[in-house]
């Protein structure tokens, strides 16, 4: 096959639609993959999405709405309240994944686990046990 034939394959809809749907499955493996890394998952869908949408932007470019000249266009209520809705639940998400991630637990350091008084951090408890399962001689304040 010519260099041609295999780029007009590849441009083909299904084709596109294959690799926009392989995205997607990766970016969800990789989220079950790195639950202890957010910013890695979450960079995973950005990359998907914008996958995606550089797939279908030859679509997305051509969708125009044409209304007959002298018509009265107006949006109907629900679909502003869609709008906010949708807004308002983009940044509730928005805030609460920034919120999971900036207080999620993480590993200690060398310095933090010689210490025997931590506050105020947020720590998997699994460090601190010793090879019978126990924490001893340890005070946690506020963790």
């Amino acid at each position: 096959m010519d260099r041609e034939r295999i780029l007009s394959l590849l441009r083909t809809e299904r084709v596109r639609s294959g690799s926009a749907f392989a995205g997607w499955a990766a970016a969800i493996a990789m989220n079950s993959w790195t639950a202890a890394h957010p910013f890695i998952a979450l960079g995973t869908i950005g990359l998907a999405l914008a996958w995606t949408v550089y797939l279908f932007w030859p679509e997305i470019a051509s969708l125009k709405v044409v209304y007959p000249s002298g018509a009265r266009v107006e949006s109907p209520a629900w679909l502003y309240m869609f709008a906010m809705v949708s807004l308002f639940m983009a940044l509730s998400a928005g805030v609460l994944s920034y919120d999971r991630i900036s207080n999620s637990p993480r590993h200690i350091s060398g310095d933090e686990f010689a210490k025997s008084y931590l506050q105020g951090g947020h720590y998997y408890i699994t460090d601190f046990v010793d090879s019978n399962n126990l924490i001893e001689g340890r005070t946690f304040e506020n963790c």
